[in-house]
């Protein structure tokens, strides 16, 4: 942030510098009759797409100034490392809406100093949440940091003939010469501006005490509800919804500031967020609060989705020493059920059933080629549970398939005849609904015991 004021404040400097030096210099300025204005965002898209001698001129300007930033912004005063963020946020949003009459700049001449008063005067109007107050403490400290910094870079430009000899004749040019076009626009501005300060006034007017002694006692100052009731003031045209707004607003913020004093059950991390999310907010920094809160939610999201992991990690291998027991105690359906919530906890939806169709074909291998009746028995009751989940004939058709397989295979080894003719239903099962599109060669034939595995 600190490089982007330094920018702002160099475009901005240069161009009090330039339009007093054009008047006091024996320069020519172009303003024609109109009430014309300056404004920073239009002057610097110009610079940008200026020549290298303009933009290095800058460019040294801007080091300049943050080789010197800290003394500048003390201004004589004293500024706290939990003072400068405030500060900075409120000095970048404000420069870009100073919007400066050059003839009121010109009649203050080479004066930096009542150059700078015109710029704290309009920043007060711009920006009163943030320079609009001298009692405020934070607002003071703004409002000495702009002071002392455009002081400071304009007597940095003093003298400097080498800036003086390459931007005032870019600026005659290049910006000057646009003025008038910018007037016709600049002035709307001002008339919207006028009328802000307007509605700003009548609300702040008719807001009721009782409201106005709720925000001071939750720690919100005066100056904070004049920054929020700008922001309402600019959005909203008819008074009493606009009164209705402030009102709702200013519930909130106390409501903020509420909730960081009462803390809550949620932890440490969440009540040291919400004071924090509170202090920028009882100065009137929402988007710096609302930045500390999506900040904040990521930094939760990771850490939960690694606890999420964890606790994954930790369930399975729970149900996974539960399957050892129920093999132990010769338990195959209870081992498959097991399994099966092993499978559901690591797979997506979407992929379960054919992730099931594997866990099945696993368990029915290692029975058939090993010799081993149990995991025939844990492959038959997965082939059940996928039958059960089947939501079309196609899955329903080979997971019977499959069942009348493993069935086979274990009745062929077992004295009796019951898993037999288990397997014989099964496989007339699917020839009663037959899978779709199937080539004679995709898996078994069911029409005998001896069928093989699909």
């Amino acid at each position: 942030m600190r490089s982007e004021i330094c920018e702002k404040l160099a475009v901005f400097c240069a161009v009090l510098f330039t339009v007093v030096t054009s008047a006091t210099g024996g320069g020519t300025v172009a303003l024609g009759g109109a009430a014309t204005i300056l404004t920073l965002p239009a002057i610097m898209q110009k610079l940008r797409q200026s020549g290298p001698e303009p933009q290095a001129m800058m460019k040294r300007l801007e080091r300049r100034i943050a080789a010197n930033y800290r003394d500048w912004a003390r201004n004589g005063g004293d500024i706290t490392d939990d003072q400068i963020p405030p500060m900075e946020a409120a000095l970048a949003a404000v420069l870009p809406r100073l919007a400066l009459d050059p003839r009121e700049v010109m009649e203050a001449g080479r004066d930096n100093s009542r150059l700078a008063t015109i710029v704290l005067t309009e920043a007060s109007i711009a920006a009163p949440g943030d320079f609009g107050s001298e009692v405020d403490p934070q607002q003071a400290i703004n409002r000495r940091a702009l002071h002392g910094l455009v002081v400071q870079t304009l007597d940095a430009l003093d003298g400097d003939q080498a800036f003086e000899a390459t931007m005032q004749p870019w600026f005659q040019r290049e910006v000057l010469g646009d003025l008038k076009a910018l007037a016709h626009g600049q002035t709307e501005i001002r008339a919207d501006n006028v009328a802000t300060h307007g509605m700003l006034e009548e609300i702040l007017r008719r807001i009721p005490p009782t409201e106005k002694e709720a925000a001071t006692e939750a720690g919100i100052p005066e100056s904070t509800l004049i920054e929020l009731a700008a922001r309402i003031a600019s959005d909203v045209t008819d008074v009493n919804q606009a009164l209705a707004e402030l009102t709702r607003a200013v519930d909130i913020a106390i409501e903020v500031q509420n909730d960081a004093r009462r803390g809550n059950n949620t932890g440490a991390f969440v009540d040291e967020v919400l004071r924090r999310m509170a202090a920028l907010s009882a100065s009137g920094h929402y988007a710096e609060a609302a930045s500390e809160a999506d900040r904040a939610f990521a930094v939760w999201e990771s850490a939960e989705a690694d606890r999420r992991q964890e606790a994954l990690a930790r369930g399975v291998r729970i149900l996974d020493a539960g399957v050892k027991q129920d093999i132990l105690r010769r338990d195959p359906a209870s081992a498959a059920k097991r399994l099966v919530r092993i499978l559901d906890l690591e797979t997506a939806e979407a992929d379960r059933f054919a992730a099931l169709r594997r866990l099945q074909d696993e368990w029915y291998v290692r029975g058939r080629d090993k010799g081993l009746n149990l995991d025939l028995d844990v492959s038959i009751e997965l082939a059940r549970i996928a039958v059960e989940r089947a939501t079309n004939s196609d899955e329903r058709g080979g997971a019977m398939n499959n069942l009348g397989a493993a069935l086979a295979i274990l009745g062929e080894r077992e004295a009796g005849t019951e898993r037999l003719e288990q397997a014989v239903d099964a496989f007339n099962a699917v020839l009663e609904k037959p899978i779709r599109d199937r080539a004679p060669s995709d898996g078994p034939r069911p029409r005998t015991i001896s069928a093989t595995h699909s």
